[in-house]
């Protein structure tokens, strides 16, 4: 983790609003329940470019999405923001899609939660610079507003304009006029603090954009109430090569008790972190310590956050998480046996380390933690602390390529 400045923009202020939800341009699908072949093929395609970044991978998606939009697969024009609404098995989450300025984030009223790789930044501003369109929004949680509820409720109150269900979520959206959007722009004035939970190299490109042009610059972005969002941790998977130091090491920092016995393990909603080792699971309690869990500034991390500080750090002597090719990242979700096939060396996984290689086989070991709250997330980025990439992940999160957004 790393602590951020307060520092503030040091080029002058170009007159955007904070929030606008009027000089947005969007090209939205006509209303499929799912995606078609096509244009599950088009988004494909630009989310590849997009990964693969660069002026020439923008080059490609510019062609692809000015072809989509000439074609009619993107053949909906809107000028303003939209209400979104997410459906799961868990939750429902309503948010606005809107433009916010960058200059948020360099006064610190905008913060982001994870660290960024500068290599990364850098080819998704040339990408950026070359492709005038946003296929996917910044996802920002913002403190609970009941004004801003308010007036999301109204305007989601008749039917939605746009549906799709994608990897089971359904997915609404509302195309308000500029009439109707007359609530907006008064209650996103009301909005407290303002927190990335998704699209973090997004942000970064963005500012670097806008202080090479010594202007802010807008952001696409869709903010939801932190209240309703959901989040959950990245198991982390470590390759290792003497399991039984690993073993004495952990007993060192806490207690790790055998789950013997136990015919199915859950993940974990406490604090305890469950570890995978040596084809056996533990439940490691870290000891008490000074200012256990405080940052300097007396601000409680959450576990998964601990885990790099109390764990993998002292323990494997991990130091810059983005860099460490050791670590793997699997999305926090369902049951822990597919986390087990791979600290046990049964599967290859789908992991994410930060080059994109794919691990090769060694001893490993596995950490899982609960699931981080929103609040506790954003009170930590409000005192500047940064976990490493691939730490969170939001639940749900909209959707790629449904609604596309031009740039000025």
């Amino acid at each position: 983790m790393s602590s951020q400045g307060n520092g503030v923009s040091p080029f002058r202020r170009h007159a955007i609003p904070d929030i606008d939800v009027d000089d947005v341009r969007l090209w939205c699908a006509a209303g499929p329940s799912a995606p078609s072949a096509s244009l599950a093929a088009l988004i494909a395609d630009v989310l590849d470019a997009e990964d693969r970044a660069g002026a020439e991978a923008g080059g490609v998606a510019l062609r692809r999405l000015d072809e989509a939009i000439t074609t009619g697969l993107l053949p909906v024009e809107h000028h303003g923001a939209v209400v979104h609404e997410m459906v799961d098995a868990d939750r429902t989450v309503r948010g606005v899609v809107a433009t916010i300025s960058t200059s948020l984030a360099d006064d610190r009223r905008l913060v982001p939660h994870e660290q960024t790789r500068q290599e990364r930044e850098c080819q998704l501003v040339q990408f950026q610079s070359a492709c005038r369109y946003d296929v996917a929004p910044v996802l920002v949680a913002h403190a609970p507003s009941a004004a801003l509820q308010t007036a999301v409720e109204q305007l989601a109150a008749g039917p939605p304009d746009l549906v799709a269900v994608i990897d089971e979520v359904t997915h609404r959206w509302w195309f308000p006029s500029d009439a109707e959007r007359t609530p907006l722009r008064s209650a996103v004035a009301t909005v407290g603090r303002l927190t990335v939970m998704d699209g973090h190299h997004r942000l970064a490109a963005a500012r670097r954009r806008a202080a090479g042009l010594r202007t802010p610059v807008p952001l696409f972005a869709e903010l939801v109430d932190e209240a309703a969002l959901g989040m959950a941790a990245f198991d982390v998977i470590v390759d290792i090569e003497d399991p039984s130091g690993v073993r004495r090491s952990l007993d060192d920092v806490g207690k790790m008790t055998e789950l013997a016995g136990v015919t199915k393990v859950s993940r974990p909603i406490a604090e305890e972190i469950l570890v995978r080792l040596s084809r056996r699971w533990y439940s490691l309690v870290l000891e008490p310590a000074p200012n256990d869990g405080l940052t300097a500034q007396s601000v409680a991390l959450p576990p998964s956050a601990l885990l790099y500080e109390r764990v993998l750090g002292p323990v494997f002597g991990v130091h810059d998480a983005r860099s460490d090719r050791r670590l793997m990242s699997v999305p926090g979700r369902g049951d822990l046996g597919h986390i087990a096939a791979i600290a046990d060396g049964a599967t290859s996984s789908r992991c994410h380390d930060p080059d994109g290689h794919q691990p090769q086989d060694a001893s490993r070991v596995a950490f899982v933690t609960r699931s981080p709250h929103v609040a506790e997330i954003a009170d930590a980025a409000r005192n500047g602390i940064l976990m490493p990439p691939k730490s969170t992940f939001a639940l749900p999160k909209p959707p790629p390529g449904l609604i596309v957004h031009e740039r000025r």
